[in-house]
């Protein structure tokens, strides 16, 4: 959404919204300035599973060389929390990556507790001033604030959006220009992304995936086989072959986000996650209100309940 009311104070208008994409994937047309990403104050990538493997993995060799070549020249080998530090952006589509120290070091082989609200806005608002010193007009954000009791991904992405406002405001009662023009709060989990717009109201422009064409084909093969079931409620023999299976990228996808099953969640075509029981799965068909046609990595398809209170 553009922030307006700003002409009146001089301002420049900035627009905040809500995509359903990974932040490495947005398209040319939204390429950014800068990508922000939040870890530990020391600068160290944890090498389990979690948000910066995904981010290892899209940089490419030599993010930890990167992130030490920067600390190197912070005075006590430590970030204050939060303030942000900029990084060589890699393979990364953007001119920067900001990092924003948002937790503890992690020293040892326990991670440090996720940050909490209020040092996740204050590090969004570091991280706008950050890009606009630096003549930012385009700014992304993942859903930062991951780690052990994180708040739930709408609530940070809600978070992000707010600290975004409040950065505005704080340009127009100053009387300066934001610089940033654009703000892209990237979610890929479709769950995640209605919730957080559920919360954030007409404070965003949200955009959701647009299907891809095999993703569209796959829509109409599932309601193809959902129209051919029999009167009998038997399927016919053409009903009875198997939706396609997910593509290895799609099941990583689903892995990346962990976006957990769960029947109180609301689907929409296209959405990935990750069952308990079946695995990666994704959403082909809503055949009735509260069921959702789904098919998972080893080629299976089923049925499932979803939006239950």
């Amino acid at each position: 959404m553009r922030m307006g009311d700003a002409r009146a104070k001089g301002c420049a208008a900035m627009e905040v919204t809500l995509v359903q994409r990974s932040v490495y994937d947005l398209p040319s047309k939204q390429r950014v300035g800068a990508i922000v990403f939040d870890g530990t104050a020391d600068m160290q990538i944890w090498p389990g599973p979690g948000p910066e493997r995904e981010l290892e993995e899209h940089y490419g060799a030599g993010l930890q060389r990167a992130l030490d070549n920067e600390l190197r020249q912070v005075d006590g080998k430590k970030l204050a929390i939060p303030s942000v530090i900029r990084v060589h952006p890699g393979r990364l589509h953007c001119n920067f990556l900001a990092w924003v120290a948002s937790r503890a070091p992690e020293p040892g082989t326990e991670r440090s507790k996720a940050p909490g609200a209020e040092v996740l806005f204050d590090g969004v608002v570091e991280a706008l001033r950050f890009a606009a010193g630096r003549s930012v007009e385009k700014v992304a954000f993942p859903a930062l604030g991951a780690g052990p009791d994180e708040m739930g991904r709408a609530e940070r992405l809600a978070i992000i959006v707010k600290a975004a406002h409040s950065y505005y405001q704080e340009c127009v009662q100053a009387g300066r220009s934001p610089v940033v023009e654009e703000v892209f709060v990237c979610e890929p989990s479709g769950p995640a992304f209605r919730d957080a717009q559920k919360r954030v109201g007409g404070l965003v422009k949200a955009v959701e995936k647009q299907l891809r064409p095999v993703e569209v084909a796959e829509k109409k093969e599932a309601r193809r086989r959902l129209a051919s079931k029999g009167s009998s409620g038997r399927s016919s023999s053409k009903a009875k072959t198997k939706a396609p299976s997910l593509t290895a990228e799609e099941a990583l996808g689903a892995r990346r986000t962990d976006v957990r099953y769960s029947m109180r969640s609301t689907y929409a075509e296209g959405d990935l996650f990750v069952h308990p029981k079946f695995g990666a799965g994704k959403v082909v068909g809503l055949p009735a209100p509260g069921q959702m046609l789904c098919v998972f990595e080893d080629g299976s398809e089923r049925k499932l309940v979803h939006g239950r209170s």
